[in-house]
């Protein structure tokens, strides 16, 4: 009787000797798991439970490195996550009736002021087709003024934006370089209580002709600002364009819209973008960006305004044909974000009265790569994962990350199946893993733009 009390021979003593061993027998990450909900100091106080106050718990090598390596590839997930769990709240609000934002006030009033600033640096090869497309434009429900800021140029850009019509402000200041400067630089010369919305084209881009119309008609614009659909001038220009193209269809004719059935602000996209002057006034211009499309956004976002998406306002651009030719442009983009996303992310993540959905949206779209390079990353990554550590929960992080392109797959197929040419672009396809790479690589390249800060001329397609 006392041996099997004691724990010798008998029955009951194989049960305790059963309930009292060591967990050396038990997998490694069943014993992280069962130690992970006890804070260590609490383990070797003894205040855990008997089962995990094994001397082997939890300090072998494998558990150790599993918890260093979840503790890296959590916030990774987290992150990576966001835009599959916006895109999933907003497509949660519209399936259960959500109708989004009421129309603007004043809808249909005319005639609204229009001015349209087009900063133009050495810009001689486009300037002409660019103010010739805004002379085009329906203009009789707007009044426009188009004012073309030859900015620091070297060449004749102003002289061939005079011999097509356009009002012509002429800057030179070294010291204050870039789009950001030149427009802050004309924004202090306007009579702003005259105007009700400027729009800032680019010079190498061309308006539709319907541009001004769909604008004014949106709704009155004074208080409020406007995203453009942003196309290609050069749609078939070989596949890059055309991945190109497929990827603003995707984000204007789907998940952009998405956002504005949801209620969402639509990200400023840069090129075409519309800034009421009351909405000016409130929240100023940002004219030490980088980026000055992705200032706006988090600042307007921030300070509660709204961002609306017009679709038949259209602008479009020249997409170089070799991808190589769109790196200076990648990589201030990409510096650019980071440096709004350094500046906001604190009164992003506390300050009142931002809705969930909007903060979580907003710091989707700033911590993104772009969705091809976050496809890629969270493939790659989240298979990379599974296959060399297949135990729980690192495997869970590792198939979300497998999950996070989901929105990128969904929009994408969207957008062939609504794309005139469908075969052109799922050839084009092929080419993606050059494309993925390139982006990739624009990440560290975009380090020296983000710590220098310094602003520089994308070439163009006509440069010597």
């Amino acid at each position: 009787m006392g041996g099997a009390r004691d724990g010798g021979p008998g029955p009951r003593g194989r049960r305790c000797r059963q309930k009292t061993t060591s967990m050396s027998r038990v997998p490694t990450w069943q014993r992280f798991s069962l130690a992970s909900a006890w804070p260590l100091e609490q383990l070797y106080e003894g205040r855990a439970p008997p089962e995990l106050r094994s001397q082997h718990l939890p300090l072998d090598p494998p558990a150790i490195m599993q918890l260093l390596l979840n503790l890296v590839l959590a916030p990774i997930v987290l992150i990576w996550l966001l835009p599959l769990l916006s895109d999933l709240m907003a497509a949660t609000k519209v399936l259960f009736g959500a109708r989004g934002r009421p129309e603007p006030v004043g809808r249909g009033e005319s005639p609204q002021s229009l001015l349209i600033l087009v900063p133009a640096h050495n810009e001689s090869g486009q300037i002409s087709d660019c103010v010739a497309a805004i002379g085009r434009m329906e203009s009789t429900s707007a009044d426009v003024r188009l004012i073309v800021i030859a900015d620091n140029c070297s060449d004749d850009t102003a002289t061939k934006a005079r011999a097509e019509g356009a009002e012509v402000w002429e800057r030179t200041n070294l010291d204050l370089r870039g789009k950001p400067h030149a427009i802050q630089w004309a924004l202090d010369r306007c009579e702003l209580d005259q105007i009700d919305c400027i729009s800032i084209v680019d010079a190498d881009a061309q308006v539709h002709p319907e541009f001004a119309k769909a604008l004014v008609e949106s709704g009155a614009l004074r208080e409020r600002a406007v995203q453009t659909y942003n196309a290609l001038l050069n749609p078939d220009g070989g596949w890059a364009a055309l991945l190109g193209d497929l990827l603003g269809r995707s984000k204007y004719e789907g998940q952009y819209q998405l956002k504005a059935r949801a209620g969402l602000n639509a990200p400023m996209t840069g090129n075409g973008m519309c800034m009421g002057t009351g909405l000016i006034r409130r929240c100023g211009w940002a004219s030490d960006a980088l980026t000055e499309n992705w200032e706006m956004y988090a600042r307007f976002t921030l300070a509660g305004e709204r961002i609306d998406l017009v679709i038949d306002a259209r602008v479009a651009s020249i997409e170089p044909e070799a991808v190589e030719d769109s790196t200076v442009r990648r990589r201030r983009w990409q510096a650019g974000k980071w440096s709004v996303l350094k500046r906001y992310v604190v009164p992003l993540l506390t300050r009142r009265g931002i809705p969930f959905h909007q903060r979580i949206d907003l710091l989707a779209e700033l911590v993104s790569p772009g969705p091809v390079a976050h496809a890629g990353i969270g493939f790659g990554l989240g298979a990379l994962v599974v296959l060399l550590a297949p135990a729980w929960p690192t495997t869970v992080l590792g198939w979300a990350l497998i999950a996070s392109p989901l929105p990128t797959v969904v929009w994408t197929a969207h957008a062939i199946a609504g794309h005139p040419e469908p075969g052109k672009v799922l050839l084009a396809m092929f080419r993606l893993p050059f494309y993925l790479l390139w982006r990739i690589t624009i990440l560290p390249r975009a380090l020296p733009t983000y710590l220098g800060g310094a602003w520089r001329r994308s070439p163009r397609a006509d440069d010597a």
